[in-house]
């Protein structure tokens, strides 16, 4: 699939699928001159990505904070 789609269909940027194809993390064929996504390559990294533990994150909220 192009990148074009691919991005949406994994929930993130143009420029992210592009970092993780020049990182080697997505596999891609070139077709008739275009970089096409393959989608096992995308759905393999999304199911990697489902099984890491959840990032914590600090709220942008100063008073969700709590007092230290």
């Amino acid at each position: 699939m192009p990148v074009k789609i691919a991005a949406p269909y994994a929930g993130i940027s143009d420029s992210s699928i592009w970092e993780m194809i020049k990182d080697g993390k997505l596999e891609t064929v070139l077709f008739a001159g275009r970089r096409l996504v393959l989608r096992e390559s995308l759905d393999k990294l999304i199911a990697e990505a489902r099984k890491a533990p959840p990032v914590k994150r600090r709220s942008p909220n100063p008073r969700a904070r709590k007092a230290s």
